[in-house]
């Protein structure tokens, strides 16, 4: 709860509104503890028993208002929040901001004072005008600070502010003054309404603009940076970026619970530059006027000698080893800030500081280290490297990069000529990528663009990070090179955290505590550990992930024992196999959304097992994977990649057929994960529109399975040719194997299969034209997969019966289902489900006349599909552009549309569905109509020779026109 004062009185989280209790608190929490009967006689000046009375408004506030208030002995205290007392404490820190953001009006504005003592009501309207004073002297050094920095119209505004501020009193002379200064200054209109309301009390305001500039710009407040003590140096070189995470310190510092600040990170991530720039901002903003001092601790060569470096720097002589009560008495009451840098090696002599806060009650000390000092004082800011871009973007967006604006910069100090194109840009993306925007590391590797292109500089640094080193003469030891870094942070370890920094360089991306203790040995007591020594990186949802480049260094280390390597890179593999083989149903389940983001997850170190597998010709491994890992890689539309992994792994097995019978392999299992895996190749391909592939895998799938006995499978199989000869408009072919898969599934009991087959028959008969038997179809597939908690085919099937609704004319109904499915789908990341949704949606809003919105998720659509290359999708989704486009007259470009979209189902055999075929038809007649034959046939032409790409580009341009 908290009481809130300013503009009424009302205590927020509570539904308890007495007045008199309220009041009541609010003294207690503005004027500390009271005796139990000065508060009666205040409070209940004429109550027969003024006692009586408390003990009554004690007890409401306990029963409406719990935990409100306290008692010790006689006297009570409030222990609510209050704002006015935080305002104060605001400003008492020299926060400018506060009067802006938390004063909606004068303290307890609008209440009556009922039956209190008159040094009750003075109490109140007198804390009314000190708070408001409060407020409006922070208002005016604000607007002098503005003032001060040639900014005259803001500075005016400011002091229009403050003259308008509710609740305050007349104000003094000098205070007029001061007021009439900023106005003149700044052009205000206001200036002559101050002079005529001075006037009245005989107050003479003659300042003309010039002169109240000259006053404002020659004022040495307490807060000039140019008065304040500091030993700060100048900055050799720009800072880039770190915008936010300044603001954050400045906010941070500015708070006044907050007194100790550790910057942690890794080594060359940047913590000595940001503490430094932040003592700069903080030296000219002036709020430590008692100084702002750098402290350089890496040079010590013991940890008592701590004190005495500090005292050397605040000009405290002769300060003995190991005493700082020196230091403590000469900073005393000051405003200061002290910045301690590189505090990890001498960790042990910083005991004391603690106590030099509570001596010191206005000190506020920064330090940068790559251990958390582990104060209960400690507030902890963790830093990671600089933003890059991840994937491919536009010259325009990788500019504001972090990462990449200081490789700009830092490549400009050796080469001049230096700039970021279209065509280097990726060899810069990728090099801030290995480095892990790591500022050090950027530097070192910007410094070789005098002498070799940057994608050789990213090859180079992918084979390793010794080239990160540099031979300027000023840069700290700790700076030369990345590897005397990266040991710096090493020799930190104790062995067993060397150990298991050693194995987890085993994994790619991010794992799991599980998967760190199974493979690295490492508990939870370690892995919190290293993440205190910033070498280690706690994301949410309890992963966690090494840096790039430490990544790279601790696998140096692990390979130094070549027995060491083998026994973690089997253990991680053997805990990836297990998790995912043993898992895999649940794909199928109420869990799938959760598994699939957990297998996105892992998704690097599944790579990374394939990659070795297939380098080192393990094609069982390969093809256990494959197998297991397919209908993720379908669901979450990575088609592309898990086609080529999967024709890896099985034409890798398929050659090494040979040594199916040797000793210790299984062929029968062996044989049914190649069953598996050419499954999975041939759903891929059929996602793609590669029926011929397709087909050519379903059926050495089904030769495989029969042969094993694998009854389960067969039927899948038999669903899945069914499905693409129902693509290709094989219909009598497609009813055929469909009805054989749903035998084979009901006679298994297979419910999943039975549920899938039977969404499969709808959709045939949807293709046929028979909405009654498809919608019976969908509806008992949708039972059944509600049941079984198989989200993303409910997702597909509610799409299904969405289109019959749209069929039907129901176009309400579509749309709820089209909406509803969309969401599933995009909580299950299916990207394929999402695009086709978005393209439904499209067409209910063009059906609509929304033909904006229609051609907004059309894009959205295009861009989803772009990443798939899914042909059968992309062609409904240019059918929608293109007669969307059509009803806004531009038949021209529909046409094009038109002819590109039939050139994707020609190629691939897929036909688009009835009820679009029929809309596709009838709008190509009336562009041709509108056009005239030959020139419709040129658009269609046009179209015709467009390949996927570029169809999907001139679809999106024709969207955004």
């Amino acid at each position: 709860m908290r009481l809130v004062t300013l503009g009424g009185l009302r205590l927020e989280g509570s539904e308890f509104t007495r007045p008199k209790p309220l009041l009541l608190l609010t003294y207690l929490a503005l004027e500390g503890p009271r005796d139990r009967r000065y508060l009666g006689e205040l409070f209940w000046p004429t109550a027969s028993s003024p006692m009586t009375s408390l003990r009554t408004a004690l007890s409401q506030l306990r029963t409406g208002a719990p935990g409100t208030l306290e008692a010790s002995g006689v006297k009570l205290r409030a222990t609510v929040e209050c704002d006015a007392r935080a305002l104060l404490e605001q400003i008492d820190q020299c926060d400018s901001d506060a009067p802006q953001t938390i004063y909606p009006g004068p303290f307890l504005d609008g209440f009556y004072l009922h039956e209190c003592s008159s040094e009750l009501e003075e109490w109140l309207y007198t804390t009314r005008e000190h708070l408001a004073e409060r407020v409006r002297e922070s208002l005016l050094r604000r607007a002098e600070d503005e003032a001060a920095r040639g900014d005259f119209p803001e500075a005016a505004r400011g002091a229009e502010a403050a003259c308008d501020l509710a609740g305050a009193p007349h104000p003094d002379p000098e205070t007029l003054l001061r007021l009439h200064n900023l106005l003149v200054a700044g052009g205000s209109p206001r200036a002559a309404g101050l002079r005529r309301d001075a006037g009245e009390y005989g107050i003479e305001l003659t300042s003309s603009a010039a002169e109240a500039k000259r006053a404002l710009l020659g004022r040495l407040r307490l807060g000039d940076a140019r008065r304040i003590p500091s030993n700060l140096a100048s900055r050799g070189t720009s800072f880039v970026g770190r915008a936010a995470e300044l603001d954050m310190l400045s906010g941070l510092l500015a708070d006044a619970t907050t007194r100790l600040i550790t910057l942690t990170g890794g080594g060359g991530i940047g913590k000595t530059r940001l503490a430094l720039e932040l003592a700069h901002r903080e030296l000219h903003e002036g709020r430590f006027e008692g100084g702002v001092y750098f402290v350089e601790l890496e040079s010590l060569s013991a940890p008592d000698l701590v004190p005495a470096r500090i005292g050397t720097v605040i000009g405290v002589p002769n300060t003995s080893r190991g005493n700082w009560t020196g230091v403590a008495d000469a900073i005393g009451t000051l405003r200061l800030l002290l910045v301690l840098d590189n505090c990890e090696h001498v960790s042990e002599g910083l005991g004391f500081v603690p106590a030099l806060l509570t001596h010191c009650p206005s000190l506020k000390i920064v330090t940068t280290s790559r251990l958390r000092l582990g104060f209960e004082e400690e507030q902890l800011f963790a830093l990671s490297g600089l933003s890059f871009p991840v994937g491919t973007v536009s010259l325009e967006e990788a500019l504001h990069q972090e990462a990449l604006q200081l490789f700009e910069q830092r490549a400009k100090r050796v080469d001049h000529g230096f700039v970021l194109t279209g065509d280097n840009l990726p060899a810069v993306a990728e090099i801030c990528r290995l480095v892990g925007g790591s500022p050090l590391g950027i530097e070192l590797a910007a410094a070789w663009v005098r002498s070799m292109p940057e994608y050789v500089i990213a090859d180079e640094l992918k084979e390793s990070l010794d080239m990160l080193s540099t031979d300027v003469a000023n840069v700290p030891e700790r700076h030369r090179s990345m590897r005397s870094t990266l040991e710096r942070s090493w020799s930190l370890l104790s062995p067993e955290e060397e150990d298991a920094l050693e194995s987890l360089a085993a994994f790619a991306g991010s794992f799991t505590h599980d998967a760190a203790a199974a493979v690295a040995g490492a508990s939870m007591l370690v892995l919190a550990s290293l993440v205190d020594k910033s070498l280690l990186h706690r994301l949410e949802a309890g992963r966690y992930e090494l840096h790039p480049l430490l990544r790279q260094f601790a696998a140096g280390k692990l390979s130094r024992s070549l027995e060491h390597e083998r026994n973690v890179r089997e253990l991680h593999e053997s805990y990836y196999l297990n998790l995912v083989e043993l898992r895999r149903p649940e794909l199928r389940g109420r869990e799938q959304a959760a598994w699939l983001d957990r297998l996105e997850a892992e998704h690097d170190n599944f790579r990374l097992i394939l990659r070795l597998a297939v380098a080192q010709e393990r094609w069982d491994t390969a093809v256990r994977l494959v197998a297991a890992l397919w209908g993720f890689w379908q669901t979450r539309g990575h088609w592309t990649e898990g086609r080529a992994w999967l024709e890896r792994a099985t034409s890798g097995l398929r050659t090494a057929a040979h040594e199916y019978g040797r000793e210790g392999v299984d062929p029968p299992r062996l044989l049914g994960a190649l069953a598996e895996a050419l499954r999975g190749r041939g759903v891929l391909a059929s996602a793609q529109g590669d029926n011929v592939a397709a087909l050519v895998s379903f059926e050495e799938s089904l030769t495989l399975s029969e042969r094993l006995g694998n009854r389960e499978r067969v039927g899948a199989l038999l669903d899945n040719i069914g499905v693409l000869a129902l693509h290709q408009g094989e219909f009598e072919d497609a009813k055929s194997n469909l009805e054989r898969a749903l035998a084979i599934r009901r006679e298994l009991r297979d419910s999943w299969g039975v549920a899938a087959t039977l969404n499969n028959l709808g959709a045939l008969a949807g293709k046929q034209g028979d909405v009654v038997t498809a919608q019976r179809y969908y509806a008992e597939s949708l039972e059944l997969f509600r049941a079984l908690g198989h989200h993303s085919a409910v997702a597909l099937l509610t799409s299904n019966l969405g289109d019959v609704a749209e069929y039907q004319g129901d176009m309400e109904r579509a749309k709820a289902l089209f909406a509803e499915s969309l969401s599933t789908q995009r909580k299950l990341g299916d990207r394929a489900g999402t695009a086709a949704s978005l393209t439904r949606l499209a067409a209910v809003a063009r059906r609509e006349a929304d033909l904006g919105g229609a051609k907004a998720l059309c894009r959205e659509s295009l861009e989803l599909l772009r990443q798939l290359r899914d042909i059968e999708r992309t062609a409904e989704c240019l059918n929608e552009v293109a007669l969307t486009v059509s009803v806004e007259g531009r038949a021209e470009e529909a046409a094009t549309l038109w002819g590109a979209m039939e050139a994707l189902l020609k190629a691939s055999g897929v036909p688009l569905p009835v009820g679009q075929a029929v809309e596709y038809e009838d709008g190509v007649r009336t562009v041709a109509g509108e056009l005239g034959e030959i020139r419709a046939e040129v658009a269609l032409a046009s179209g015709r020779i467009l390949n996927l790409n570029e169809a999907i580009d001139r679809a999106e341009a024709v969207c955004r026109s």
